[in-house]
């Protein structure tokens, strides 16, 4: 494309010179006119559609075309809440206000936020902080694409926070961003009659607490129901694989249990000893996605793991490799358009699917410590990957809060947690094992913290 576009407060389009994009590189900028008179292969259409059904995060390029070939997303009921908040925002003075979003796991709450961006790119500066974790960074960002295109067209920037999750990290990373933001709004000496930012901060919540102005939950609406019921007819219709479409065939009917139930099956009987290589990436993916929700690894990763020896001729693909599992994972790029990552990301296809995978290992006698031993032995090198890192620090913040609530309630949080708590087994070499192997971490304790937890947790 010639050129990128961002709407002005009038909702007239503002090019952008190069200059001014290439100094948003913390913001995943939806621009005015993105996508617009391009020659997209319609071969990289339909990949990035079985993407996201199958349960990949979606990209813009699925909600632009999603709305040139008239086949919109389904809206969820809280959507038209968060448009007319948005709105009530853009009529005050403040420079910054925020509207938090609390979603479960796997109920999609990102998608939604994407697609209220999406909708509202002609008319606000809509961005996606891509690491949360540098306010400092993203603020001086925001600050460059509401200046964009002179004084006399600034416009707010509609900001989507992605947190990883709520209850482990607080409010600290928040109000750090919150900060920075005043902070430089006050350097710039912006004096503008319209808001600067209105934050759209997505918080991932397992349980509701009636506390919630906005929640989306694992549950549908009758309307809901009917709007999901009707996309899954054109779904059927346009796609002959549709039954392995898990991301989207879970939602569609309504989270249900006997789905998942059913999706899982085949993977019984499970083996404990001897386990092939992929069956234990199945199993690592299961923990981390699990506990924290929208984790993944690496196909470089999973695939130097599945050749150790190199001992696999002709380099089969990731999803090849994976052979009967592949159908409850998804591979997906993380780069947006016709860019090919370098490097894919494999999941569970959803949460719940993740679960149910964890509990039926745990039945069948693989022991969290063991999964986890064989995760930092194996996929960790000497120099670990910064997104790896946030993988193990989040699970024992999660697992930290697990402990604390068994020793205050002396109950068991959830149906599946409590076959894992009510194990006795021990395992006695998991810290001879984590001396010798993991001795290269710079961070070794979090590894040392994390192995203790899951070792009493079995």
């Amino acid at each position: 494309m010639e050129y990128y576009t961002v709407p002005n407060k009038y909702g007239a389009q503002i090019p952008l010179q190069t200059e001014v994009r290439d100094k948003l590189s913390s913001l995943d900028v939806v621009w005015g006119n993105m996508y617009e008179g391009e020659d997209i292969d319609p071969q990289l259409v339909l990949e990035k559609e079985v993407e996201f059904y199958r349960g990949a995060p979606p990209k813009w390029l699925n909600f632009y075309c999603a709305e040139k070939n008239q086949k919109p997303f389904v809206k969820r009921d809280i959507y038209t809440k968060i448009t007319e908040l948005i709105q009530k925002k853009r009529e005050t003075n403040h420079s910054i206000s925020s509207i938090d979003l609390f979603h479960q796991p796997g109920s999609g709450g990102t998608t939604l936020a994407m697609q209220v961006l999406w909708d509202l790119r002609k008319k606000l500066r809509c961005a996606h902080a891509i690491d949360s974790a540098d306010s400092k960074a993203i603020a001086q960002q925001v600050i460059h694409l509401f200046n964009a295109g002179g004084s006399q067209n600034q416009n707010t920037v509609l900001l989507f926070v992605d947190n990883i999750e709520t209850e482990a990290n607080e409010d600290m990373q928040f109000n750090s961003l919150q900060e920075n933001l005043i902070e430089n709004i006050k350097q710039s000496n912006i004096s503008a009659s319209t808001p600067v930012v209105i934050i759209l901060n997505c918080l991932r919540k397992k349980n509701k607490t009636g506390k919630e102005k906005l929640m989306l939950c694992t549950s549908l609406s009758k309307e809901e129901q009917d709007s999901f019921n009707a996309k899954h007819a054109e779904v059927v219709k346009g796609h002959e694989r549709h039954k392995k479409f898990h991301g989207f065939n879970i939602m569609q009917r309504n989270f249900s249990q006997t789905y998942i139930t059913e999706a899982c099956e085949y993977l019984k009987p499970l083996k404990t000893k001897k386990r092939p290589r992929n069956a234990q990436i199945l199993s690592f993916l299961a923990l981390i996605n699990s506990y924290v929700p929208g984790s993944y690894l690496t196909e470089t990763l999973c695939l130097e793991f599945l050749d150790k020896k190199n001992q696999i001729s002709g380099r089969p693909t990731l999803e090849k490799q994976m052979e009967a599992f592949a159908d409850l994972l998804v591979i997906y790029s993380t780069c947006a358009g016709e860019a090919k990552s370098k490097d894919r990301c494999i999941r569970m296809a959803h949460p719940m699917i993740a679960e149910k995978c964890l509990g039926l290992l745990t039945d069948a006698g693989v022991t969290l410590s063991d999964t986890t031993l064989k995760l930092l032995s194996n996929l960790c090198p000497q120099t670990v990957q910064p997104y790896f890192m946030k993988i193990i620090k989040q699970l024992l913040k999660n697992e930290k809060q697990v402990h604390q609530k068994v020793r205050k309630k002396k109950n068991f949080p959830s149906p599946n947690l409590s076959k894992i708590l009510r194990r006795k087994k021990t395992n006695q070499s998991v810290w001879d094992c984590s001396n010798m192997q993991l001795r290269s971490f710079k961070r070794i304790h979090l590894f040392h913290k994390l192995l203790h937890v899951f070792t009493t947790l079995n």
